[in-house]
């Protein structure tokens, strides 16, 4: 057998077209950032639990940890551009069994997030709105805050996800620029409102008939309930240990910036849509978080933002019924203005923030599971192309169940209500990374296929500082995250889940490539060869 013959193509071309440029990228990156979840989950946890915590700080030590985290997988992606995340990295690396299992744990992560998100639409946007709209006791608002109302929700989202995605990746990122816009205008109407100067008078005129109906008079008695409650208010000069220890809740919408990889092999001129578009989501979504979190201080104050999500989370808001005063960001601003129109705008705007999560994340487990496909470790059927619209609507009928059966999961059971997944993301990432940096060496004749071999020993040492300070960054995440009970939850429930999906997915990756092999197929020899798309 000559050598030509050695390294036959097993692996078909995925039908995959390269429409994306680099708006395409930078939208589909900045909406998996989720300006609009970072906001809620960075001002809401930060002035309420980190003492002398400074956000604006917090956001920039996560961004410059990210920073890393992005040229790494730039150097991934300029080396291998294909669709299809870690999993294409990690099984080229060497590594099949361990990167499809990697792989498996990683993409069940983003898709829980993906029902997480649907149901947070619900209960962020739809209840505020329903509560203008109805009042805080009327039937309908009390449905949207009930578990029935936001699953009924969300798995409406959910389903428009999936009819999106099949529709087509050009539908899918020219309705993403839509979406984009509202999301802008909604950004845009959020800091007008946090730049005003009468923004905490309003804010104090609108929120008191709510405290009341709580049992709490105004603001004054908001603040000095809280602190009877045990919460602590921020004084003095900032602390730098919890100023770290607050950048956790920046980092993981930061982690977003990177996304990207999960379409490789669509987007045009890869490597240079790649960098600008992974680059500038970053650079974009730091200077908004940011800003939001100088001029809320300023409007809204740090001390009713924390006093508010700390009564909160100890059911001390309670106004009756299922429905519960959550004092997120969105609320809190659109009660800090009597407009209509900005009020609806700032809800339209974080609707659309949140919403990115909903088809981003599916589109990136859609994507893996085309992959799988394609290397036969899952059915055909996953990776069949639709005849109309050319998209594996298989792979994408299956993410959008499976987020199905997250959302239903996460509503009606307390295991996984309280889970925190994202451990097994940043987990696999860090593992990617870590392999990319031993590439050049560990598989060389591989690498010398790869488009970063064309720059002989600089593009070695490229791969490997890249990777391996992304590694590093990546490692440094897991540790502060892991030492954040608030963050992670319960470790133990959430590397238990880790280590069983892990478990599950080695189990299928060997059992199918045993049973490939006694019909004749040997799977392994395309992971040695650079997937075509």
């Amino acid at each position: 057998m000559n050598s030509s013959q050695t390294h036959l193509f097993l692996r078909p071309v995925s039908g995959l077209v390269r429409v994306a440029g680099f708006w395409d990228v930078f939208i589909y990156n900045l909406g998996i950032i989720s300006i609009g979840l970072g906001a809620i989950y960075t001002q809401r946890f930060g002035p309420a639990y980190y003492l002398n915590g400074s956000i604006p700080l917090a956001t920039l030590v996560a961004a410059a940890a990210l920073c890393f985290v992005v040229l790494g997988f730039l150097a991934w992606t300029i080396a291998i551009p294909r669709s299809g995340g870690i999993y294409v990295f990690l099984s080229r690396a060497g590594f099949p069994s361990f990167g499809f299992a990697a792989s498996f744990v990683e993409t069940l992560s983003w898709l829980f997030y993906a029902a997480l998100a649907a149901k947070l639409i619900a209960s962020a946007v739809f209840v505020p709105s329903f509560f203008l709209a109805f009042g805080g006791t009327a039937e309908a608002t009390t449905f949207v805050s009930g578990k029935s109302g936001q699953f009924v929700i969300g798995s409406a989202l959910l389903l428009l996800s999936a009819v999106l995605l099949i529709r087509g990746t050009r539908v899918f990122f020219a309705i993403q620029k839509l979406v984009f816009l509202l999301a802008v205008v909604g950004t845009a109407a959020l800091l007008w409102v946090l730049s005003s100067p009468n923004t905490s008078e309003v804010l104090a005129k609108n929120i008191t008939p709510l405290l009341r109906l709580g049992g709490i008079t105004d603001i004054a008695s908001l603040l000095e309930r809280a602190k009877a409650a045990g919460w602590l208010m921020s004084h003095g000069p900032i602390s730098i240990a919890a100023t770290i220890a607050l950048s956790v809740w920046p980092v993981l919408p930061l982690i977003g910036a990177a996304f990207s990889i999960a379409i490789g092999g669509e987007i045009r001129h890869s490597v240079r849509n790649q960098t600008a578009g992974m680059g500038c989501s970053l650079a974009v979504a730091t200077l908004v978080f940011v800003a939001i979190a100088v001029l809320s201080a300023a409007s809204l104050g740090n001390d009713v933002q924390g006093a508010s999500a700390f009564l909160s989370d100890q059911n001390a808001l309670n106004l009756g019924g299922e429905v519960k005063l959550d004092p997120t960001i969105v609320l809190l601003s659109i009660l800090g203005t009597d407009s209509h129109v900005v009020r609806l705008a700032i809800l339209v705007g974080f609707f659309a923030w949140i919403w990115f999560w909903v088809p981003g994340l599916l589109a990136y487990g859609q994507r893996v599971i085309l992959a799988w496909a394609l290397d036969r470790l899952v059915p055909a059927w996953f990776g069949q192309l639709h005849n109309r619209f050319g998209t594996p609507y298989g792979a994408i009928i299956t993410v959008a169940l499976v987020g199905e059966a997250f959302l239903a999961l996460i509503t009606w059971t307390e295991y996984f209500a309280t889970l925190v997944f994202i451990v097994a993301g940043t987990l696999a990432w860090a593992i990617a990374l870590g392999f990319g940096a031993v590439l050049p060496y560990a598989r060389r004749t591989l690498f010398e296929r790869t488009n970063l071999a064309v720059y002989g020993r600089r593009g070695r040492l490229l791969m490997v500082g890249a990777c391996g300070s992304g590694a590093l960054a990546m490692c440094w995440i897991i540790m502060i995250l892991c030492r954040d009970p608030l963050a992670i939850g319960d470790p133990a429930k959430g590397f238990g889940t880790i280590a069983v999906c892990f478990a599950v997915g080695y189990g299928h990756f060997r059992i199918t490539v045993w049973r490939r092999r006694r019909s004749g197929v040997d799977v392994s020899r395309a992971f040695d060869e650079i997937p075509v798309e």
